[in-house]
């Protein structure tokens, strides 16, 4: 069947909205790729796609991760990067918030808005039965021509005075995961500066490279899950994420990658949420490193679920 989607980016005009199926031949790609797991690789067709009723959605029974069961997952990361096994760990949560008939019929029947610097989509997996909304402001892969550009892009923090040196490791860990990706000969990283999205402040790094003889699909492979969304080492720590939180990430921290005749992109499915007839599960996540403190991580995931609720509610209303 596919997926119907309705997307808002500065890139892409006009707009895509409409069915992306497995087999009709258009000239925009698709693919909307989970944390763990192969991606799925569509194309657009020319059928229009006009939102899916909000009844058709099923009820969330047990939505949000408790601070206790966080708390004891962070502790028990912690723990892992003490002793050795990893350097670090990205670990998220869940948290539930209603939404009335109202809010959930408007958002399913709207177009996402353009919000600056931010993908913002709404995306129904039709053989699942899922819907997912987003405005997520990370560019995972850029390609134009033979150029390439990532960001390294890790660390949080309330103003951009609050940076010390647990968040500069955070990113540095991404920095160096990446550079170990891409060809050497042609990499450019620039400096690690303070980079404001909406209420909250990160560590971004630009990276670009020429390489012209491998494709965007390569560096997708090669760079997903990066250590902002995993950890370090890639493999073990991907199982212990998989194992500790018990509930499936599904497409949060994976990516949705867009391929038209002018531009491929690639961008990292944060700040994003999935929606349900009485209401929208929201994810957020933070890097743990030997200096993390449980409280604070906790605290700082609260502030990402709540900047991604204005998100999605701004974006999509």
């Amino acid at each position: 069947m596919g997926i119907g989607i309705k997307i808002s980016h500065p890139s892409f005009s006009p707009q895509f909205s409409g069915l992306a199926q497995s087999c009709p031949d258009y000239q925009a790609e698709i693919s909307i790729a989970p944390f763990s797991g192969d991606p799925r690789h569509y194309r657009f067709s020319d059928k229009s796609f006009k939102g899916v009723p909000y009844s058709s959605l099923k009820t969330w029974n047990t939505p949000s991760t408790s601070k206790e069961d966080y708390l004891k997952s962070l502790e028990q990361a912690i723990s892992q990067i003490k002793s050795g096994n990893f350097e670090k760990v990205v670990l998220s949560r869940r948290k539930f918030f209603p939404l009335g008939k109202e809010s959930v019929s408007a958002i399913l029947s709207t177009t996402p808005k353009r919000l600056e610097n931010k993908f913002c989509y709404h995306l129904h997996l039709l053989e699942e039965n899922k819907v997912w909304i987003g405005a997520t402001p990370e560019i995972l892969l850029s390609k134009k021509q033979q150029d390439f550009l990532t960001f390294s892009l890790a660390g949080t923090a309330l103003s951009e005075n609050d940076f010390g040196p647990k968040e500069f490791e955070e990113q540095e860990f991404v920095t160096k995961y990446i550079i170990d990706q891409v060809p050497s000969n042609s990499i450019k990283v620039s400096q690690a500066l303070p980079t404001k999205f909406k209420n909250l402040f990160h560590l971004k790094s630009e990276i670009t490279w020429h390489d012209e003889n491998n494709n965007a699909t390569y560096y997708l492979n090669k760079l997903h899950p990066t250590p902002a969304v995993c950890g370090i080492p890639r493999s073990s720590t991907q199982a212990f994420i998989i194992e500790e939180e018990q509930v499936p990430r599904e497409l949060y921290t994976g990516y949705i990658y867009i391929k038209s005749l002018e531009k491929e992109l690639a961008f990292v499915n944060l700040r994003c949420g999935q929606l349900f007839n009485n209401g929208v599960l929201i994810y957020a996540g933070g890097g743990i490193t030997a200096d993390s403190n449980p409280e604070a991580e906790w605290q700082e995931t609260e502030n990402k679920i709540n900047a991604t609720l204005i998100d999605i509610i701004n974006g999509h209303e």
